[in-house]
Protein backbone atom coordinates (compact mmCIF):
# COMPACT_ATOMS: atom_id res chain seq x y z
CA UNK A 1 0.00 0.00 0.00
CA UNK A 2 2.90 2.63 0.89
CA UNK A 3 5.69 1.46 -1.46
CA UNK A 4 8.07 -0.93 0.31
CA UNK A 5 6.60 0.14 3.62
CA UNK A 6 3.09 -1.33 4.12
CA UNK A 7 1.95 -4.32 2.71
CA UNK A 8 -1.21 -5.27 1.46
CA UNK A 9 -2.65 -8.22 2.74
CA UNK A 10 -1.16 -8.47 5.95
CA UNK A 11 -1.26 -6.94 9.26
CA UNK A 12 1.52 -3.44 10.06
CA UNK A 13 2.10 -2.62 13.61
CA UNK A 14 2.41 1.28 14.01
CA UNK A 15 5.20 1.11 17.24
CA UNK A 16 6.55 3.50 19.91
CA UNK A 17 5.88 5.10 23.01
CA UNK A 18 3.51 7.98 24.17
CA UNK A 19 3.69 10.87 23.23
CA UNK A 20 5.36 10.99 19.80
CA UNK A 21 2.23 11.42 17.18
CA UNK A 22 1.72 7.86 16.51
CA UNK A 23 -2.12 8.58 15.93
CA UNK A 24 -0.84 11.77 14.30
CA UNK A 25 1.29 10.21 11.75
CA UNK A 26 -1.61 7.54 11.34
CA UNK A 27 -4.11 10.16 10.67
CA UNK A 28 -1.54 11.35 7.49
CA UNK A 29 -1.20 7.66 6.08
CA UNK A 30 -4.92 7.42 6.02
CA UNK A 31 -5.67 10.90 4.42
CA UNK A 32 -3.24 9.57 1.43
CA UNK A 33 -4.92 6.90 1.26
CA UNK A 34 -8.77 8.52 0.82
CA UNK A 35 -6.83 10.94 -1.99
CA UNK A 36 -4.74 8.61 -3.76
CA UNK A 37 -1.71 9.97 -3.19
CA UNK A 38 0.56 7.48 -1.34
CA UNK A 39 3.59 6.29 -3.32
CA UNK A 40 2.04 2.24 -4.13
CA UNK A 41 -0.18 0.59 -5.62
CA UNK A 42 -3.27 2.50 -5.02
CA UNK A 43 -1.83 5.77 -6.42
CA UNK A 44 -4.01 7.46 -8.45
CA UNK A 45 -7.02 6.04 -6.87
CA UNK A 46 -8.48 6.54 -3.74
CA UNK A 47 -9.54 3.80 -1.33
CA UNK A 48 -11.36 4.23 1.52
CA UNK A 49 -10.32 3.61 5.06
CA UNK A 50 -12.04 2.24 8.19
CA UNK A 51 -10.78 3.94 11.47
CA UNK A 52 -11.41 1.91 15.19
CA UNK A 53 -9.96 4.43 17.96
CA UNK A 54 -11.06 3.44 21.56
CA UNK A 55 -8.96 5.89 22.97
CA UNK A 56 -9.58 9.11 21.43
CA UNK A 57 -12.99 11.25 20.98
CA UNK A 58 -14.24 10.93 17.32
CA UNK A 59 -15.69 14.32 16.89
CA UNK A 60 -13.13 16.36 19.32
CA UNK A 61 -9.47 14.49 18.56
CA UNK A 62 -10.10 11.76 15.39
CA UNK A 63 -12.24 13.59 13.23
CA UNK A 64 -10.14 17.28 13.40
CA UNK A 65 -7.19 15.54 13.06
CA UNK A 66 -8.45 13.88 9.63
CA UNK A 67 -9.51 17.20 8.60
CA UNK A 68 -6.07 18.98 9.16
CA UNK A 69 -4.62 16.33 7.18
CA UNK A 70 -6.47 17.09 4.65
CA UNK A 71 -8.64 13.22 4.48
CA UNK A 72 -11.26 13.05 2.04
CA UNK A 73 -14.26 12.19 4.37
CA UNK A 74 -16.72 11.15 2.51
CA UNK A 75 -14.07 8.04 2.11
CA UNK A 76 -13.37 7.73 5.72
CA UNK A 77 -15.43 5.75 7.75
CA UNK A 78 -15.76 5.56 11.62
CA UNK A 79 -15.79 1.69 12.92
CA UNK A 80 -18.73 0.91 15.48
CA UNK A 81 -20.27 -2.44 16.23
CA UNK A 82 -24.02 -2.80 16.46
CA UNK A 83 -25.33 -5.89 18.41
CA UNK A 84 -28.71 -7.33 17.40
CA UNK A 85 -29.72 -7.46 20.63
CA UNK A 86 -29.31 -4.26 21.12
CA UNK A 87 -30.30 -1.88 18.24
CA UNK A 88 -28.68 1.24 18.02
CA UNK A 89 -26.13 1.14 20.98
CA UNK A 90 -22.81 1.60 19.39
CA UNK A 91 -19.81 -0.44 21.53
CA UNK A 92 -16.24 -0.93 20.12
CA UNK A 93 -14.82 -3.59 17.54
CA UNK A 94 -13.83 -6.66 19.43
CA UNK A 95 -11.62 -9.00 17.93
CA UNK A 96 -11.74 -11.77 16.79
CA UNK A 97 -15.77 -12.04 17.21
CA UNK A 98 -16.36 -9.15 14.62
CA UNK A 99 -13.55 -9.86 12.13
CA UNK A 100 -15.79 -11.97 10.03
CA UNK A 101 -18.38 -8.59 9.98
CA UNK A 102 -15.89 -6.44 9.52
CA UNK A 103 -14.05 -8.29 6.12
CA UNK A 104 -17.69 -8.21 4.86
CA UNK A 105 -17.83 -4.57 5.03
CA UNK A 106 -14.27 -3.51 4.49
CA UNK A 107 -15.44 -5.11 0.67
CA UNK A 108 -18.51 -3.42 0.29
CA UNK A 109 -17.06 0.05 0.98
CA UNK A 110 -13.88 -0.53 -0.85
CA UNK A 111 -11.58 -0.17 2.11
CA UNK A 112 -7.98 -0.17 1.45
CA UNK A 113 -6.93 0.51 4.96
CA UNK A 114 -8.01 -0.41 8.46
CA UNK A 115 -6.53 1.45 11.38
CA UNK A 116 -6.84 0.06 14.76
CA UNK A 117 -5.77 2.25 17.29
CA UNK A 118 -4.80 1.13 19.65
CA UNK A 119 -4.61 -2.37 18.68
CA UNK A 120 -4.61 -3.91 22.07
CA UNK A 121 -7.66 -2.65 22.92
CA UNK A 122 -9.89 -4.23 20.47
CA UNK A 123 -8.46 -7.44 21.66
CA UNK A 124 -11.12 -9.35 23.39
CA UNK A 125 -11.32 -8.87 26.74
CA UNK A 126 -10.56 -12.76 27.89
CA UNK A 127 -7.59 -12.81 26.15
CA UNK A 128 -4.06 -13.17 27.44
CA UNK A 129 -2.01 -10.25 25.49
CA UNK A 130 0.81 -11.77 26.92
CA UNK A 131 -0.01 -15.61 25.14
CA UNK A 132 1.38 -16.24 21.86
CA UNK A 133 -1.36 -18.58 21.04
CA UNK A 134 -3.75 -16.58 21.95
CA UNK A 135 -2.55 -13.28 20.52
CA UNK A 136 -2.26 -15.04 17.09
CA UNK A 137 -6.16 -16.46 17.08
CA UNK A 138 -7.04 -12.38 17.64
CA UNK A 139 -4.57 -11.13 14.93
CA UNK A 140 -4.20 -14.03 12.04
CA UNK A 141 -7.97 -13.61 11.01
CA UNK A 142 -6.95 -9.88 10.58
CA UNK A 143 -4.76 -11.04 7.51
CA UNK A 144 -7.01 -12.90 6.03
CA UNK A 145 -9.67 -10.24 5.53
CA UNK A 146 -7.39 -7.63 4.74
CA UNK A 147 -6.13 -10.17 1.69
CA UNK A 148 -9.79 -10.61 0.90
CA UNK A 149 -10.25 -7.03 0.92
CA UNK A 150 -7.16 -5.92 -1.10
CA UNK A 151 -5.91 -3.89 1.94
CA UNK A 152 -3.80 -2.87 4.79
CA UNK A 153 -4.52 -3.26 8.23
CA UNK A 154 -2.10 -0.77 10.53
CA UNK A 155 -2.55 -1.66 14.22
CA UNK A 156 -0.80 1.20 16.86
CA UNK A 157 0.86 -0.12 19.22
CA UNK A 158 3.07 1.11 22.41
CA UNK A 159 6.48 0.36 23.46
CA UNK A 160 7.32 -0.30 27.42
CA UNK A 161 9.54 1.16 29.60
CA UNK A 162 12.31 -1.62 29.01
CA UNK A 163 15.75 -0.58 28.30
CA UNK A 164 16.33 -2.88 25.26
CA UNK A 165 17.55 -1.63 21.95
CA UNK A 166 15.77 -3.48 19.77
CA UNK A 167 12.07 -2.31 18.90
CA UNK A 168 10.37 -5.10 17.85
CA UNK A 169 11.55 -6.33 21.87
CA UNK A 170 10.08 -3.28 23.15
CA UNK A 171 6.58 -3.81 22.40
CA UNK A 172 3.91 -4.26 25.04
CA UNK A 173 2.50 -8.01 25.52
CA UNK A 174 3.68 -11.19 23.91
CA UNK A 175 5.92 -11.76 20.90
CA UNK A 176 3.64 -12.67 18.99
CA UNK A 177 2.49 -9.15 18.43
CA UNK A 178 5.26 -8.79 16.24
CA UNK A 179 5.93 -12.17 14.72
CA UNK A 180 2.08 -12.06 13.20
CA UNK A 181 2.61 -8.72 11.86
CA UNK A 182 3.97 -8.50 8.25
CA UNK A 183 5.91 -5.28 8.96
CA UNK A 184 6.80 -3.37 11.80
CA UNK A 185 7.48 0.85 11.95
CA UNK A 186 8.67 2.08 14.32
CA UNK A 187 9.29 5.85 16.00
CA UNK A 188 11.22 7.81 17.79
CA UNK A 189 12.00 11.19 19.07
CA UNK A 190 15.36 12.36 18.22
CA UNK A 191 17.53 13.58 20.94
CA UNK A 192 19.44 15.56 18.70
CA UNK A 193 17.12 17.55 16.53
CA UNK A 194 16.24 21.29 17.64
CA UNK A 195 12.54 21.00 16.36
CA UNK A 196 11.22 17.92 18.29
CA UNK A 197 11.54 15.48 15.51
CA UNK A 198 10.58 12.33 15.66
CA UNK A 199 12.49 9.44 13.32
CA UNK A 200 10.17 6.55 11.73
CA UNK A 201 12.55 3.58 10.42
CA UNK A 202 11.75 0.27 9.02
CA UNK A 203 12.34 -2.19 11.98
CA UNK A 204 10.38 -5.70 10.04
CA UNK A 205 9.30 -6.23 6.30
CA UNK A 206 8.45 -9.67 5.76
CA UNK A 207 7.29 -8.60 2.22
CA UNK A 208 9.41 -5.63 1.41
CA UNK A 209 13.07 -4.08 1.59
CA UNK A 210 14.98 -3.00 4.99
CA UNK A 211 17.47 -1.04 3.39
CA UNK A 212 14.91 1.75 3.38
CA UNK A 213 15.70 5.32 4.68
CA UNK A 214 14.28 6.39 8.21
CA UNK A 215 11.89 9.50 7.56
CA UNK A 216 11.77 12.60 10.36
CA UNK A 217 8.69 14.36 10.65
CA UNK A 218 7.23 17.23 13.09
CA UNK A 219 3.81 17.75 14.42
CA UNK A 220 2.84 20.97 13.39
CA UNK A 221 -0.34 23.08 14.91
CA UNK A 222 -2.89 23.67 11.91
CA UNK A 223 -5.66 25.49 12.32
CA UNK A 224 -9.25 24.57 10.99
CA UNK A 225 -12.66 25.88 11.40
CA UNK A 226 -15.57 23.98 13.03
CA UNK A 227 -19.34 24.80 14.02
CA UNK A 228 -18.29 26.39 17.53
CA UNK A 229 -15.25 28.83 15.68
CA UNK A 230 -11.30 27.98 15.08
CA UNK A 231 -9.35 25.64 15.98
CA UNK A 232 -5.96 24.20 16.52
CA UNK A 233 -5.24 20.37 15.68
CA UNK A 234 -1.22 18.99 15.47
CA UNK A 235 -0.78 17.48 11.77
CA UNK A 236 2.41 15.83 10.86
CA UNK A 237 4.87 17.27 8.25
CA UNK A 238 7.65 15.04 7.08
CA UNK A 239 10.84 17.13 6.93
CA UNK A 240 12.67 14.67 4.78
CA UNK A 241 15.22 11.46 5.98
CA UNK A 242 17.53 10.32 8.75
CA UNK A 243 20.77 8.43 8.65
CA UNK A 244 19.40 6.67 11.87
CA UNK A 245 17.00 4.20 12.81
CA UNK A 246 14.89 3.52 15.94
CA UNK A 247 17.29 1.40 16.89
CA UNK A 248 20.11 3.83 16.84
CA UNK A 249 18.25 6.11 18.94
CA UNK A 250 17.28 3.22 21.60
CA UNK A 251 21.06 2.51 21.81
CA UNK A 252 22.30 5.99 21.93
CA UNK A 253 20.03 6.12 25.20
CA UNK A 254 22.08 3.15 26.71
CA UNK A 255 25.51 3.72 25.36
CA UNK A 256 27.88 4.26 28.01
CA UNK A 257 30.25 7.18 28.64
CA UNK A 258 33.29 5.82 26.54
CA UNK A 259 30.38 5.04 23.31
CA UNK A 260 29.23 8.66 23.70
CA UNK A 261 33.19 9.72 23.09
CA UNK A 262 33.59 7.75 20.21
CA UNK A 263 30.78 8.61 18.51
CA UNK A 264 31.99 12.50 19.12
CA UNK A 265 35.98 11.55 17.92
CA UNK A 266 34.26 9.46 14.73
CA UNK A 267 31.78 13.01 14.31
CA UNK A 268 34.88 15.24 14.29
CA UNK A 269 37.10 13.24 12.10
CA UNK A 270 33.73 12.82 9.53
CA UNK A 271 33.25 16.62 9.13
CA UNK A 272 36.75 17.40 8.66
CA UNK A 273 37.45 14.86 5.81
CA UNK A 274 34.40 15.40 4.31
CA UNK A 275 35.52 19.64 3.86
CA UNK A 276 39.01 18.58 3.35
CA UNK A 277 37.57 16.61 0.47
CA UNK A 278 35.83 19.12 -1.11
CA UNK A 279 32.38 18.43 1.13
CA UNK A 280 31.60 15.07 -0.91
CA UNK A 281 33.33 12.06 -0.56
CA UNK A 282 31.98 8.63 -2.15
CA UNK A 283 30.66 5.87 0.52
CA UNK A 284 32.91 3.11 0.07
CA UNK A 285 35.96 5.93 0.11
CA UNK A 286 35.00 7.36 3.12
CA UNK A 287 34.46 3.82 4.89
CA UNK A 288 37.65 3.05 3.72
CA UNK A 289 39.32 5.83 5.01
CA UNK A 290 37.58 5.81 8.33
CA UNK A 291 38.57 2.13 9.01
CA UNK A 292 42.19 3.24 8.57
CA UNK A 293 41.68 6.10 10.92
CA UNK A 294 40.13 3.48 13.83
CA UNK A 295 36.21 4.01 13.24
CA UNK A 296 33.90 1.12 12.45
CA UNK A 297 31.45 1.75 9.66
CA UNK A 298 28.49 1.55 12.10
CA UNK A 299 30.12 3.99 14.22
CA UNK A 300 30.54 6.48 11.42
CA UNK A 301 27.02 6.43 10.38
CA UNK A 302 25.28 6.78 13.71
CA UNK A 303 27.92 9.87 13.95
CA UNK A 304 26.63 11.76 10.93
CA UNK A 305 24.12 13.83 12.02
CA UNK A 306 26.44 15.63 14.93
CA UNK A 307 28.91 16.13 11.95
CA UNK A 308 26.55 17.25 9.23
CA UNK A 309 27.01 14.69 7.13
CA UNK A 310 24.50 13.20 4.91
CA UNK A 311 25.21 9.68 3.24
CA UNK A 312 22.73 10.68 -0.28
CA UNK A 313 22.49 8.93 -3.59
CA UNK A 314 22.72 12.02 -6.44
CA UNK A 315 20.97 10.24 -9.39
CA UNK A 316 19.79 6.99 -10.44
CA UNK A 317 22.86 5.07 -11.87
CA UNK A 318 25.40 6.86 -9.60
CA UNK A 319 26.78 5.63 -6.47
CA UNK A 320 26.23 7.14 -2.78
CA UNK A 321 27.79 9.63 -1.58
CA UNK A 322 28.45 11.20 2.08
CA UNK A 323 28.15 14.90 1.57
CA UNK A 324 28.17 17.86 3.95
CA UNK A 325 25.04 19.48 4.73
CA UNK A 326 25.92 22.27 7.68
Amino acid sequence: MWDNRVPIGGLTLWAGREGIGKSTSAAWLAAQVTRGTLPGVHHGRPRSVFHAASEDSWERTVAPRLVATGADLERTFRVDVVEEERPGVAAPLTLPADTSTLGKAMLAHDVGLLVVDPLVSALNGSIDTHRDREVRSALEPLGQIADQAGAAVLGLVHFGKGNSTDPLSLILGSRAFSATARAVIAMARDPESADGAVILSQEKNNLGRLDLPSLTYVVRDTPIDTEDGRISVGCVEFTGESSQSVGDVLAEGTASAEDRQEREEAADWLRSHVMDNGGEVPSRELLKAGAQAGFKAHTLRRAQQKAGVKSQKPDFGGGWVWRLIA
